[in-house]
């Protein structure tokens, strides 16, 4: 079983992106449950929390391709406004939640504006806010002793994904620099991979995140945050 596992794990730690200078680097520590956990609950998203700011997005989805600036803003609830501009100010796509759901307007493609869905690039709502926002997504079983370890890499199953979280040096804050989301389904067979490029060590969130799933790629730096 733990050699299975091992494989499924080595077979999953795939980087999407060339690294770059900011980029942590893999740790070399071996991890126990117990560390694991501690480092669960040093990183794991802490809830809601209001931020606002610009974000540089390079995307290739079916909304949008390129890189272009963005405004995005957060509310105490749990809801957002990311609106993505050109370089002329008109609107290439506004994402929208409330917290409970999320509303796409694409002015150039208005066949791609939709109402009332849970997911986007096949992230459910929750963990798309927690990376906006600069957090670790992370599922809420690794409290109730549901982590495997194996080296630097942990695991934790869920009932629509298996979660594969690869753990950084501890001189890079030790965030994870490769999470990569299995969906439990075999029939849909989706993957999607996060990857932090940069961690900003004193105000605790990701500066540089990227995704790419089945559905496309996202890649936001964040240019400055209030």
């Amino acid at each position: 079983m733990q050699t299975k596992f091992n494989l499924a794990l080595g077979l999953s730690i795939v980087l999407l992106f060339s690294s770059c200078s900011s980029a942590p680097k893999a740790s070399t520590s071996q991890i126990s449950e117990t560390q694991a956990k501690k480092w669960f609950a040093q990183y794991c998203s802490k809830g809601p929390r209001a931020e606002n700011g610009d974000i540089i997005i390079r995307a290739n989805t079916k909304e949008f391709k390129g890189q272009y600036p963005a405004n995005l803003r957060f509310e105490a609830n749990g809801g957002f406004v990311l609106e993505v501009t050109n370089i002329v100010g008109g609107t290439m796509l506004r994402l929208t939640s409330d917290g409970q759901a999320m509303e796409t307007v694409v002015p150039p493609k208005p066949q791609y504006s939709r109402k009332n869905i849970t997911h986007y690039l096949g992230l459910d709502l929750p963990i798309l806010s927690e990376l906006l926002v600069g957090d670790l997504p992370c599922p809420n079983n690794w409290k109730s002793g549901g982590v495997r370890v194996d080296g630097n890499r942990m695991q934790i199953v869920t009932s629509n994904w298996i979660w594969n979280f690869e753990k950084a040096e501890d001189s890079a804050g030790a965030v994870p620099m490769h999470l990569r989301l299995e969906s439990t389904n075999r029939a849909a067979g989706q993957t999607i991979d996060l990857q932090i490029e940069d961690w900003d060590t004193s105000r605790q969130y990701a500066k540089k995140v990227s995704v790419k799933s089945p559905e496309g790629e996202l890649k936001w730096t964040w240019r400055n945050r209030n």
